[in-house]
């Protein structure tokens, strides 16, 4: 059994959520941010469900938006004494061009900026162990082979 403290920034994409589980089934304690409630809450159902007693959470935020990724990571950096491991999954791919209410291109505020702003607010609660005990992974769709 783990004693882990993960979070998992957009999980509802495939790989994120079965990371998720996974690491709950070993024991790890998941914190999880979301774009969708619905999603969110059905993830957190199953993770309560495969690994009770963990308590588990889930927070929610646009990560398109500049304020909301810093909002989110403050907000689990004031809850979480500690995190072990920070698997950044969030992205998605735009057949168009358009802007996010920060000005920046949606693809790139959300598969970039999203990734940089969260770990960085969340850099001493990953670093509360030393840097040798924590964890961060960042995982990219498949579109990006081809580009």
């Amino acid at each position: 059994m783990l004693a882990w403290r993960a979070a998992v920034a957009d999980f509802v994409i495939a790989r994120g959520e079965i990371a998720a589980e996974r690491l709950a089934q070993m024991g790890a304690r998941i914190v999880l941010i979301a774009r969708d409630k619905s999603r969110g809450e059905a993830t957190l159902a199953r993770l309560h469900e495969r690994a009770s007693g963990l308590g588990h959470a889930v927070h929610y935020a646009d990560l398109a938006r500049i304020p909301e990724m810093k909002r989110v990571a403050a907000e689990i950096a004031h809850k979480e004494p500690r995190i072990d491991v920070l698997i950044n999954n969030v992205g998605a791919m735009f057949s168009s061009r358009r802007l996010t209410e920060d000005g920046l291109e949606y693809t790139f505020a959300l598969n970039h900026m999203a990734y940089f702003v969260v770990t960085e607010g969340l850099r001493e609660r990953l670093l509360a162990r030393g840097y040798m005990f924590s964890r961060l992974a960042l995982v990219r769709a498949a579109f990006y082979r081809n580009v």
